[in-house]
């Protein structure tokens, strides 16, 4: 079993996204940072209101349910990263 592609580890993930959003800071996401976010968080939801995954929370999701968040999730580092420009190529 892998609990790190289980059910009650995406919860544990949007309880994590949801206490960092409202109380730590992000309120700070740009706006080309928010769609990439919210994208995210409707993927995860998704996942989480799965009823078929809800009876086995323990058991591996598979890749190919996970894929979708797994996209939406590059998307919003993508989107980070560009906000503070950590893909810029040093001057140095």
């Amino acid at each position: 079993m892998d609990e790190t592609r289980s059910l009650s580890t995406l919860q544990a993930i949007l309880d994590s996204s949801r206490a960092w959003y409202f109380h730590t800071g992000g309120i700070y996401l740009t706006e080309r940072s928010r769609k990439p976010y919210f994208d995210w968080k409707r993927e995860l939801q998704e996942l989480l209101h799965n009823k078929d995954l809800a009876a086995a929370s323990e058991e591996a999701i598979k890749t190919e349910l996970l894929d979708p968040l797994i996209g939406t999730g590059s998307t919003l580092r993508t989107a980070l990263s560009d906000d503070i420009g950590t893909k810029r190529l040093s001057r140095i």
